[in-house]
């Protein structure tokens, strides 16, 4: 079965809807707004304070599916950030616009964070961030998910030696834009198929190197190595989503962030908008699955 290609300039089928995948992928969709817990960041993604003013953070996060164990690891947290290139949209004093060559013209756009309601159509141009609280090694393969729940190809596409060099460690505030700006433009979403409803992120994050290779770009994987992640390091999982922070501008704080891996994201500096809160043992991998949904596209009779 083919997959959505993702190359440089055409990436992931679409980002949409960031919540933990169950057995049956899809299923947890439409139990988005199960429940309306409402924690604070502190207790949901408390990053380190250091070189912060404060070491607070009044935004607030709702639940939005899973359950942990009443055991909870405060530091076993995956975060994904959405953000869909907008043209259109005009940007303040504390946000960025993403300038990018697209074929021969030079384009701009503000990134604007999407919502897990959201779904992207074909074209629409985005990029991702993840960060963590645990200091290790990141891995992400995507896989398409097709209107019959089947998966298609899975490809890693992090690390990659286009991404930071390769370079895949991760510390609590060290965001991981994929792809990372200048060097790439955003991803564009695609269906050359118009059967392919969402994509799966597998984050995995390790607590040193695993035996994967790193290539100049993404490239495919063998089919039994996403599952094969999944039986060995799947953990219950809750799911929160930041409220009001779908429509937040692309910040000059995740951009110095995203760009310099020495500059660490602080307590009071914008959080991430989903975050999986697993039930990871110290010292054992973490794995999040972000299922990402698509707006089909519905042939013409």
């Amino acid at each position: 079965m083919q997959s959505i290609r993702l190359r440089r300039r055409v990436l992931l089928s679409a980002i949409a809807t960031l919540l933990v995948a169950p057995a049956t992928p899809f299923a947890v969709l439409a139990q988005s707004s199960a429940s309306d817990e409402l924690r604070g960041a502190n207790y949901v993604y408390a990053r380190p304070a250091a070189r912060s003013r404060t070491s607070s953070n009044r935004a607030r996060y709702r639940k939005r599916a899973g359950r942990l164990p009443s055991a909870d690891v405060a530091d076993a947290r995956i975060g994904v950030t959405l953000w869909r290139a907008d043209p259109s949209r005009a940007t303040g004093r504390s946000s960025t616009r993403d300038i990018v060559q697209v074929g021969s013209e030079t384009k701009s756009w503000s990134l604007v964070r999407v919502g897990s309601d959201t779904e992207l159509a074909t074209g629409d141009l985005f990029r991702v961030g993840i960060e963590t609280l645990r200091s290790g090694y990141l891995y992400v393969i995507n896989r398409p998910i097709r209107a019959d729940g089947t998966t298609g190809d899975p490809y890693l596409v992090f690390p990659t030696r286009r991404i930071r060099g390769g370079d895949n460690s991760v510390v609590a505030g060290r965001m991981v834009m994929i792809p990372t700006p200048p060097d790439e433009p955003p991803f564009q979403t695609t269906d050359p198929y118009g059967d392919v409803v969402g994509e799966e992120l597998i984050i995995l994050v390790t607590p040193s190197p695993i035996d994967i290779e790193t290539r100049e770009d993404r490239y495919r994987v063998p089919a039994e190595l996403p599952e094969s992640w999944i039986t060995e390091w799947g953990a219950p999982t809750e799911t929160f989503e930041l409220v009001g922070g779908a429509g937040a501008a692309y910040t000059r704080v995740e951009r110095a962030a995203a760009t310099n891996p020495a500059r660490l994201l602080t307590p009071s500096e914008p959080l991430p908008q989903i975050v999986h809160m697993l039930a990871a043992k110290p010292g054992s991998p973490m794995l999040a699955r972000a299922l990402l949904r698509v707006r089909r596209t519905l042939a013409s009779p």
